[in-house]
């Protein structure tokens, strides 16, 4: 490799000037003062001379490149001045290592782009040698650009041979090497790591590019992918091959190199490679050249056929694709499509059809063996072609006078299906018998046959396709003659019905057929035999256990089953699943073979004590009779379960019977945990009648038409029954003996169990799902006392605020009796005493003058009631100020799906008060908002609507109408997280249309970007502004030259590790999209939370000590702060609550910090459900995240220890909305971000001991946030236990003082100035423009912008050039 010299240049004498300042040791001891890493910017500037000559080397002038230049230039008088003047003044030392950073990140850019191809294999060849897996990120970017960047026109450099092909070969030769074998690292690369979709496009579009540059080898390609393949069957060569097999290069290639190809096709066949590779290669194989070849002594395919077809993996393979290939080529008209098909068809003639091959296989046999086999149909699932293989049907296809028939497609089905008969392996016919008796049927059925009775026909082929390999041929052959007979005669007949009769009556196969009837959805044609209910009753009885059960528990309950009415095709379904698990012995407990007569009750309990065999025998005996009522209530359920309602459901059910029946099994199982549950308990009184009430609700609920799908009912099913059995038994009983009476207790079932008539499942699944905290509600509500409470509370609260509960707890109580009826709708009877303490301290608050009563914050933990509390307090203030604007109320909360939960639990209460309220959704509407007492919102959604209005306020002249919030009051959910997350809350883009009169502009130029608004406008802003304009511009621009110099776009996490992506740079965006995007509606949490006359905030995970920090944030108004202590008391929560490792455990090492939480897994999987919190931030290299790597080793463990546990994700509120119910299940592992530390009531079973088990694999920034992930586990005084394993120790931030900034607030105010005073009128129609224009102008002030330009200011010059 030769390099050229660079030229002397003025960035060239800059970088030695620089070289010589770090090379002077009288320099160096004060560098090393302000320059950390002196070593790697001395190895850095002695590397930029060899940067510049490569990158001149292309012809391009270093010089030119300006702003590296003067980046070089400032550098270098900074540390001139430093040098000279000792200064250390901090600013000067961020601005050196500013600098410093700036002249890397250009030195990597300019020497990626002087690079060529040959040295990027030098740097891939020395990266592997050193540890490629520590380099894979560095190997990947290489790889990638030396595919975008490189070839062809930059391979190698060489003035005096530059155009060398064979040198360029090798060149490319070594690097399909490298592409190949590090190819995994690509995924490293891209900018969401695990999405698979993305990471096998981009693989597609490397390859594709990579062989269709030129020079390149295609043989040599694929010789690397083989050589590969036998050492290494990654997922991703599989990809390469993938995406190989269909390249028309590769298909040209083999053509032309068959001998070549074939040689290689048979060596990776007779290695061990996976089924997915195979069948790859099999597709290649049909592009060989069916030429003979002299060496092969045959066609290379026909030679590749010989050798692997003793591979039966290979060859069905092989022959998969031939005939894939072969229905493909009917369809094309072409001749050469012709010719290839004959060439397969000669092929495959005598070859053995496999039988998974139904559709392909039936076509080439058809075109082999003539319209016989066409006319049979082979889409049924149960008909597979392999019943074509019968020796008598395939000896009738040659019985050329069966073929004049002119109903030749039904009857040569009924042959068939005649044909399909039990004894056909040891068939024997002497001379011409059998054709003969085939001819014999052939002349009655023509005699018979026509247009009007084709539809007996059809059900006659129907029901012999049911009845298939039953019953002998001759059998077979008189029920059709029977039938066609009948049918001479002008009998009026049932011909399903009839032909089922008569195979019914052997009494042979009864449980069979009446498994294919409900198999096939056809149960109900039972019904239409003529043998009486009774006898029908008795034959679905006598071939399905489990359906006798059924029968047995309806009896009992004195209900008749209406054949009539219930045996219906969507009762195939629950028969065919109940017949199927009456035959495995897995599940069928019944003692059939025990013929021993019951004794009498009476001579059992006489002998009880006399003759302990009798006593054995009689327990026996009782439990076999529990046994029995136990299997007929679970039949019961899964009958009404499972009996299908829609169209949808039959679909399904015919096409994945497999998953369905495993369904029905796990609901067999949960039913059977029903039973036992209150079977296990001493109080058999309560317990049966709670029972029955369980059992009683579920059957009402499922026997209505539900629109809802199969699987949805059978997972609602399975969900409402662990609901109705996840509570504390022993509780029941307290509250029994509390109230001395048990009505409380049923009711209280009644009230959650019941399905109500406007409940859709999902509504019903919720409801039920609420009985296990109202259970400890009650029984909490009788075994504490009001004298508890006050003691938990005087613990930790002033004894001035427990008087001020003492004088307001009867107000609360008094207020609670008054309004019974409006608590009553949302199945509330009882406040807690926490409740009431809670509610006094808030009305005496509301009752004083608001510019004297300052902010109440109240501690109360979620589960304790506080969605009551929020509701109530919004009441009283709606009350207390009836006179007052709309809206009175805003209830902020921190996710949307809170927001949206609580409206709905809590709007039935309100409107018994008349209150107007309502949840703002993405779809609201800000006109509703003047017309609502009570708002109930998150943040982010709020502002988005806003946002929309605003847009389509300029737009569209649509309106907009911003609520007066100055005099409501503010109710803070989690306020404390409100606050300090408010940064997260990004401002947000949109597009607007503008009139480029140059469509070929850059926008490199002011001009450019000038021309697309009205330049009036402009030089009124920079003349009132100092040149305001001329910095918004210069600002984009720099922001355009760096996003060109950057691949990827910028991308950053909240704390939840949610991504947001920032825009397109707005000149870009203008040069490629001909539009403009600006933050046009400005809105700051903080400003907005600071407008309300007051705020009350509750939180779980606030301190006294930390309310200091955000009164400036409120005015400076007093805070008055109050703990709540749960109603079951503070001490059970600290003694429930295990710290397993305490104090936990730091791990630097990656690995290390892995094998420890798989080992922490491995320890508690059993006897909990464990909730991993882990960090899904990706640090700016593009590593994975903690997330992303302990999400692989949960699906690596998955495949061993972890082999029957469900990984649950959670990275939005939507997954927390789905799998909710579903984290407490001991089959379940889960993997989440923060966003469900807050607000997630988590259900663990009562059945696990220890509780929910919670791993904690990071600290997060805030230890509030902390203590809100420690809450999900130990709730409602359960049992629970934590673990953390971390790689850095415990740092949480200190919280700083929360202000409003004044630069936001007169940017949300000026905002919201032009929106309520902005009228669309016709002749303003550039107000649009304008006012983003300006939006964003003023988001590049600074505080001292600000101060020189009150809001009153803006104001002014808004209304007079906007407005």
């Amino acid at each position: 490799m030769t390099h050229a010299s660079a030229p002397p240049g003025e960035t060239f004498g800059i970088v030695q000037k620089l070289k010589e300042l770090f090379s002077n040791t009288t320099n160096r001891e004060q560098l090393e003062k302000i320059i950390p890493n002196l070593d790697s910017v001395q190895s850095l500037l002695s590397e930029l001379p060899d940067m510049i000559i490569k990158y001149e080397r292309q012809d391009d002038k270093i010089d030119q490149q300006t702003d590296f230049l003067e980046q070089l230039n400032e550098f270098k008088k900074r540390v001139e001045e430093i040098i000279n003047k000792s200064i250390q003044d901090p600013e000067r030392l961020v601005l050196i290592d500013h600098y410093i950073s700036a002249i890397r990140l250009s030195y990597e850019l300019f020497l990626a782009y002087g690079q060529t191809l040959e040295e990027i294999n030098e740097i891939i060849a020395i990266k592997v040698k050193h540890n490629p897996t520590e380099n894979k990120k560095e190997i990947s970017t290489l790889i990638v650009r030396g595919i975008d960047k490189k070839i062809p026109n930059k391979i190698y450099f060489d003035k005096r041979n530059p155009n060398d092909i064979k040198k360029k070969l090798q060149i490319i030769e070594q690097f399909y090497g490298y592409f190949i074998e590090y190819i995994l690292y690509i995924r490293e690369s891209l900018d969401i790591m695990l999405n698979d979709n993305n990471y096998r496009l981009e693989l597609e579009r490397l390859q594709s590019k990579l062989l269709k540059m030129e020079p390149s080898n295609i043989k040599e390609y694929f010789a690397k992918i083989k050589s590969k393949m036998m050492k290494d069957q990654g997922y991703s060569t599989e990809i390469l091959l993938e995406y190989l097999a269909k390249n028309t290069r590769i298909h040209i290639s083999i053509s032309n190199n068959s001998k070549f190809y074939c040689k290689h096709f048979i060596e990776m066949f007779q290695n061990l490679l996976s089924k997915k590779c195979i069948e790859l290669l099999s597709d290649l194989t049909f592009k060989l050249n069916d030429k003979s070849d002299n060496e092969l002594k045959t066609s290379p395919f026909l030679y590749l056929f010989k050798e692997v077809n003793k591979n039966d993996l290979v060859f069905k393979s092989i022959y998969d694709k031939g005939i894939d290939l072969y229905s493909k080529l009917k369809n094309d008209s072409s001749t050469t499509a012709k010719d290839t098909g004959e060439q397969l068809k000669t092929k495959f003639k005598n070859t053995i059809v496999d039988e998974n091959n139904s559709v392909g296989s039936h076509l080439i046999l058809g075109d082999i063996y003539g319209q016989r086999i066409k006319n049979l149909d082979f889409s049924d699932k149960n008909i597979n072609v392999k019943y074509c293989f019968n020796y008598y049907f395939f000896k009738s296809l040659s019985y050329f006078k069966l073929d004049d028939n002119n109903s030749l497609s039904q009857f040569n089905r009924l042959l068939f299906y005649i044909h399909t008969c039990v004894d056909q392996d040891t068939l024997e016919f002497a001379g011409n018998k059998h054709e003969e008796q085939l001819l014999e049927l052939k002349r009655h059925f023509s005699n018979v046959y026509n247009i009007d009775n084709r539809t007996h026909f059809d059900e006659l082929v129907e029901i012999f396709k049911v009845m298939i390999n039953i019953e002998s041929f001759k059998f077979r052959l008189e029920r059709v003659k029977s039938s066609i007979s009948k049918l001479e005669k002008g009998d009026k007949i049932n011909i399903k019905a009839t032909v089922l009769k008569e195979f019914l009556d052997l009494n042979t196969y009864g449980s069979e057929i009446c498994l294919r009837l409900a198999q096939s959805f056809n149960i109900d044609l039972i019904k239409y035999i003529p043998d009486g209910n009774d006898k029908i009753l008795s034959r679905l009885c006598g071939y399905n256990s489990n359906f006798h059960s059924l029968i047995n528990r309806l009896q009992k309950s004195r209900i008749q089953f209406d054949i009539d009415r219930e045996l219906t095709p969507g009762f195939s379904i629950p028969y065919y699943l109940s017949a199927m698990l009456a035959n495995d012995s897995k599940f069928n407990h019944q003692d059939t073979d025990n013929k021993e007569e019951i004794m009498d009750s009476s001579s059992v309990e006489s002998d009880n004590i006399t003759n302990p065999e009798r006593a054995a025998t009689a327990d026996s005996h009782r439990n076999k009779k529990k046994q029995e009522e136990t299997n007929e209530i679970v039949m019961s359920i899964l009958f009404k379960v499972f009996t299908c309602s829609t169209d949808n459901d039959k679909e399904v059910f015919l096409k994945n019977k497999n998953s369905i029946h495993q369904e029905f099994n796990k609901l067999y199982e949960s039913v059977k945990r029903l039973i036992a549950f209150y079977n296990a308990s001493d109080d058999i009184n309560i317990n049966e009648k709670l029972r029955d009430r369980s059992i009683q609700h579920i059957l009402d609920g499922f026997s209505r038409t539900n629109q809802e799908s199969l699987s949805k009912r059978n997972e609602y099913a399975r969900v409402i029954i662990d609901n109705f059995i996840n509570y504390t038994l022993n509780q029941i009983n307290q509250i029994v003996e509390s109230t001395k009476s048990e009505t409380e207790v049923l009711n209280l079932f009644d009230i959650f169990m019941k399905r109500n008539v406007c409940d859709t499942l999902e509504c019903w699944t919720k409801n039920t799902s609420e009985l296990r905290d109202k259970i400890y509600f009650l029984y909490c509500y009788h075994h504490y006392k009001e004298t508890d409470f006050d003691e938990w509370y005087q613990k930790s609260n002033s004894n001035q605020s427990y008087t001020i509960i003492q004088n307001n707890r009867e107000k609360i109580k008094q207020d609670f009796h008054i309004y019974n009826k409006a608590f009553e709708l949302i199945k509330i009877k009882y406040l807690q005493h926490n409740q009431v303490g809670a509610l006094a301290l808030i009305h005496d608050y509301l009752s004083k003058p608001f510019e004297t009563s300052g902010n109440l914050f109240i501690k109360i933990g979620t589960g304790q009631g506080k969605s009551l509390t929020i509701a109530e307090t919004a009441r009283r203030i709606v009350k207390n100020n009836p006179n007052a604007s709309n809206p009175k109320v805003f209830v902020i909360t921190c996710y949307d799906h809170l927001a949206k939960r609580d409206h709905e639990n809590y709007e039935k209460y309100y409107k018994y008060f008349n209150i107007e309220t309502m949840y703002c959704s993405s779809n609201s509407s800000s006109e509703e908002f003047g017309s609502k007492d009570v708002i109930y919102a998150d943040l982010e959604t709020y502002f988005c609507l806003l946002r929309k209005e605003g847009y389509n306020r300029l737009i569209h002249g649509t309106s907009i109408k911003l609520p007066n919030i100055k005099n409501a009051v503010l109710i803070m959910d989690e306020f404390d997280s409100l606050i300090l997350d408010s940064d997260e809350l990004l401002q947000y883009i949109y597009n607007f249309e503008v009139h480029i009169k140059n469509p070929n502009a850059n926008f490199d130029r002011k001009e450019d970007v000038e021309q697309l608004f009205d330049k009036e406008f402009i030089e009124k802003c920079n003349s009132k502004f100092s040149n305001i304009f001329d910095r918004w511009w210069n600002s984009k621009l720099s922001r355009k030259k760096t996003e060109d110099n950057n691949e990827h776009r910028k991308t950053t996490q909240d704390s939840l590790g949610k991504n947001s992506t920032f825009a397109q740079s707005l000149l870009n965006y203008l040069k490629y999209n001909k539009r403009a995007h600006f933050v046009h509606y400005y809105m700051d949490p903080l400003v907005f939370y600071s407008q309300f006359k007051q705020v009350i905030g509750f939180s779980g995970s606030i301190e006294p000590q930390h309310l200091n920090k955000f009164q400036r944030l409120f005015n400076n108004k007093t805070p008055h702060y109050y703990n709540i202590p749960p109603f079951f008391g503070e001490t059970n929560l600290k003694q429930n609550r295990t710290f397993s490792n305490d104090p936990g455990k730091v791990y630097e090492n990656t690995h290390d910090f892995l094998y420890a939480i798989k080992e922490e897994i491995e320890q508690k999987y059993k006897n909990q459900p464990i909730l991993i919190f882990a960090d899904s931030y990706k640090k700016e290299n593009g590593d994975q995240s903690d997330y992303e790597q302990i999400r692989d080793k949960l699906l690596e463990a998955q495949k061993t220890f972890l082999n029957d546990r469900k990984i649950i994700e959670i990275q939005s509120e939507d997954a927390i909305a789905e799998n909710i119910h579903k984290i407490g299940k001991l089959d379940s592992i889960t993997l989440a971000t923060r966003i469900i530390g807050r607000g997630a009531d988590i259900k663990v079973d009562k059945s696990i001991e220890k509780g929910l088990h919670l791993l904690l694999t990071y600290y997060p920034t805030r230890e509030n946030i902390f203590t809100q992930m420690l809450g999900r586990t130990a709730r409602q005084d359960e049992k629970g236990s934590y673990s953390i394993i971390v790689r850095k120790d415990k740092q949480f931030a200190t919280i700083q003082e929360i202000a409003v900034n004044s630069r936001n607030k007169t940017i949300h105010e000026l905002t919201e100035y032009f929106y309520r005073n902005y009228t669309p009128r016709s002749n303003n129609s550039d107000v649009a423009l304008k006012w983003a224009l300006f939006s964003e102008l003023i988001q590049t002030f600074s505080v001292e912008d600000i101060q020189e330009h009150s809001l009153e200011t803006l104001q002014e010059f808004v209304s007079k050039t906007i407005l």
